[in-house]
Order: C-alpha cells, then sequence, then structure tokens
C-alpha cells in the first residue's frame, strides 16, 4: 500500500493535501514476529507521519467523505483537469439537446392530444343493432366505437420525464464528472486503501 499511495502521489501531487485515512492506531495489535516486518511496519509508519503532517498543513476535508465539497479533492481535481472540464461540457451539451428534443416532442403529443379530442367532441358513438333471445330488436354500443377510440387515445398519449444528468450545484456537478472519469491511479489508490482499512485492519466507523 505504501508504494502504491508513493506512485499515486507522483501522478496526482494534489493527494499530498489529504489525510490517507488509514488509522495508524490500528497498527498496534499487529502481531509480527518477524524483524524484516517489523522494520517495513516502521517504514509505513513513518511514510503515514508524513502524509498526515502534509495533510495538516494543508487542512482539507477527507478524501473519502467530502463530496461537492468546494475543498475536496474531487472538485479540486475537476478544476486543474481540462479533460474533466471537457466531459462536463459535453455532458451537458447533450443535455440540452435532449431537453430541446423532449420539448418538441411535448408540444407535438399536446397537438395530437386536442386532435384527437376534437374527433371525440366531433364524432358520435357507434351502436349496431342485435336480436335478443326474445326476438326483439335492440342496440348495443359498439366495442370498436371510433369516438371513443379517439378518447383512448388521447388519454393514452405518455411522454418519460427528462432529468437533467448533473447535479444544479456547480462542485457536486464537478464531483459527479470526476466519478465519471476517474484517474487509473486514483481509482487504484482509492480501492486498495478502502481494502487496507476495512478487510486488512477490520477498521470500524465510530459510533
Amino acid at each position: 500500500w505504501t508504494a502504491l499511495d508513493k506512485s499515486a502521489m507522483m501522478t496526482i501531487p494534489l493527494m499530498r493535501d489529504y489525510s490517507p485515512e488509514v488509522p495508524m492506531v490500528l497498527f498496534q495489535g499487529l502481531l509480527l514476529a518477524r524483524v524484516g516486518d517489523m522494520a517495513r511496519l516502521h517504514r509505513a509508519e513513518r511514510h503515514m507521519l508524513d502524509r498526515e503532517a502534509s495533510a495538516q498543513d494543508a487542512a482539507k476535508p477527507s478524501i473519502f467523505v467530502s463530496f461537492g465539497h468546494s475543498e475536496s479533492f474531487s472538485v479540486r481535481f475537476f478544476d486543474q483537469s481540462g479533460s474533466h472540464q471537457s466531459l462536463r461540457h459535453s455532458i451537458e451539451e447533450q443535455a440540452r439537446k435532449d431537453r430541446q428534443a423532449k420539448l418538441r416532442e411535448l408540444h407535438s403529443l399536446k397537438e395530437e392530444y386536442i386532435r384527437l379530442m376534437n374527433l371525440y367532441a366531433k364524432s358520435p358513438c357507434e351502436f349496431y343493432e342485435y336480436t335478443d333471445s326474445y326476438g326483439d330488436r335492440r342496440s348495443r354500443h359498439s366495442s370498436l366505437c371510433s369516438r371513443c377510440n379517439y378518447q383512448k387515445q388521447a388519454r393514452d398519449l405518455k411522454i418519460t420525464v427528462h432529468e437533467w444528468p448533473l447535479p444544479r450545484d456547480s462542485n457536486q456537478a464537478k464531483s459527479t464528472v470526476f466519478e465519471l472519469d476517474l484517474p487509473s491511479s486514483f481509482r487504484a489508490w482509492r480501492d486498495a486503501t478502502v481494502y487496507l482499512i476495512d478487510d486488512v485492519l477490520r477498521s470500524t466507523p465510530s459510533e
């Protein structure tokens, strides 16, 4: 993990401003019988202390739970990344096109609804004659009545909701775009760090 952390910081220097979030107190519970393992742990602890000191100097929020915060890692990375800014622009541009298309669809459906209801209002219901079991002639409403079919078609008209793909809050939108295109080194670091905290060190959130 230490090697991965160093590699990630070389690739993304911005990470130096943020705590690695690894609870060093849990290291005290490790049972290490070999001197070599103890030396490795010592080097890892020294690295952790350096990382924590760097993060304290920068005083930035947690890299894991600061989604949409103005000083969060994802927002600050976005502000420095031309590719992520371009991705946001393309997402929003496509969303504007989709919204205009949805408005055109809504206008078309409204016109179709008015046309069908006008036909319904102007048309008489259709009936057919039949002879009942007593030989009397009777009239019954047709199940294929054109007038009623116009009304049914009008009521069946539907349109799906268009949802804007990104949060309205600008910082939350930046964090979302960052998550859509995670830098590979950060993705590897985050996955490994969560694994180290949760599965290796068996850390649990405090109440």
